[in-house]
């Protein structure tokens, strides 16, 4: 699994270091956190190459759809991380995506990312 890098796009900072380290543990490299709708939208254009990524559907009081959207136009494998998001919430483009419940474990939200991690 060595080489594959998550984005994550979480508000919740120690939210957000713990998934880090959890998946840096598992030898996973990590991206971010994005704190903002923004910051994912530049994270995602930038530099470094995505492989998957972990979505918090709101960030900061935006939600994440923006994001999702670029990233399954490209092709990348993510995942939906939320605390107050149901289903009946998800943009009918986006219905099929996996959605888990705040909290989930690091090792669970990766697991939705497979196949690309096999």
């Amino acid at each position: 699994m060595n080489n594959f890098t998550v984005m994550i796009a979480e508000d919740e900072a120690l939210v957000a270091l713990d998934m880090m380290e959890s998946l840096r543990e598992n030898g996973i490299d990590v991206v971010g956190p994005c704190m903002s709708l923004s910051d994912c939208l530049d994270c995602i254009d930038g530099p470094q190459t995505i492989d998957g990524a972990i979505l918090d559907v709101d960030l900061a009081g935006q939600d994440v759809f923006p994001a999702a959207m670029l990233l399954k136009a490209r092709g990348i494998p993510f995942v939906f991380h939320s605390g107050h998001c149901t289903r009946a919430n998800l943009p009918i483009e986006l219905a099929d995506v996996r959605l888990f419940q705040k909290p989930t474990t690091a090792e669970k939200l990766t697991e939705g990312l497979r196949p690309t991690l096999n």
